[in-house]
């Protein structure tokens, strides 16, 4: 089959399923977060300012980083923090949408943790590349 015959009919594929992934993707992730509110929050809630994420900060990104990494975290939580005693309650497709919020949760906040530096280490580029671009201007306005 020629290239783009198959693109000719791959393409509408991808735009028929592409939001329905997405939509499939904020649905879980919406389950998630009322799975974290019903079995989460009972002893996390009111550990940080109003409004934001009291789990955000905790959410180590090598143990809850990917949703198959956080619902194995879910499943041994004792082990992931001695202080949670509790072991998850709830169904496994309960879990499932947990972990996938958790996920999402820890990818955010590792950005957001990252944001600080890469912005530092963008502006030491630019300033040193503009250091640069002035002293072989000035080189050149030199020579004879």
């Amino acid at each position: 089959m020629r290239p783009a015959l198959l693109l000719g009919l791959a393409l509408p594929a991808t735009l028929v399923l592409a939001p329905a992934c997405a939509a499939a993707q904020a649905n879980a992730l919406e389950r998630g977060a009322e799975v974290a509110q019903r079995f989460c929050y009972a002893c996390h809630d009111g550990e940080e300012k109003p409004g934001q994420n009291p789990l955000l900060p905790r959410l180590d990104e090598r143990r809850f980083g990917s949703p198959a990494d956080a619902y194995s975290s879910i499943g041994r939580l004792a082990e992931v923090n001695g202080a949670m005693t509790l072991p998850f309650s709830g169904t496994d497709e309960d879990r499932r949408a947990l972990a996938a919020w958790l996920a999402d949760a820890a990818q955010r906040g590792a950005r957001a943790r990252g944001a600080p530096a890469r912005r530092a280490v963008g502006l030491a580029i630019g300033v040193t590349g503009a250091a640069i671009f002035v002293a072989l201007r000035g080189r050149k306005r030199r020579a004879p």
